[in-house]
């Protein structure tokens, strides 16, 4: 998404366990923020909620990604990002609050 105009915030729910190359979405979101701005990302963990939520999927025939919380935080910082904060939310997921680890 390329956009002329950079935006505060960016709810981000239900779309990061579906997509092949989260860097490049991450790194994408990092281009739309305002250097102040925040994201809200909802992910479904590595926990056994979560391979329920992918078993889920699995037998509809759509190919799902969990998230451990050390590598999704790191793809995080990869793509320009820092964790602000992040919270459980039962029965199977996870939020982070993002906001920009570093100006452009």
């Amino acid at each position: 998404v390329k956009l002329n105009v950079t935006v505060q915030k960016i709810v981000c729910c239900g779309l990061l366990e579906f997509v092949d190359k989260l860097p490049d979405v991450l790194e994408n979101c990092r281009n739309l923020i305002d250097e102040d701005g925040r994201m809200v990302c909802l992910v479904p963990p590595k926990t056994l909620p979560g391979y329920l939520y992918k078993l889920f999927h699995y037998r509809h025939g759509v190919k799902i990604n969990l998230f451990s919380e050390l590598v999704f935080e790191e793809l995080v910082k990869q793509s320009g990002w820092m964790v602000d904060a992040r919270a459980d939310v039962f029965p199977y997921a996870r939020v982070y609050r993002l906001k920009v680890r570093e100006p452009r």
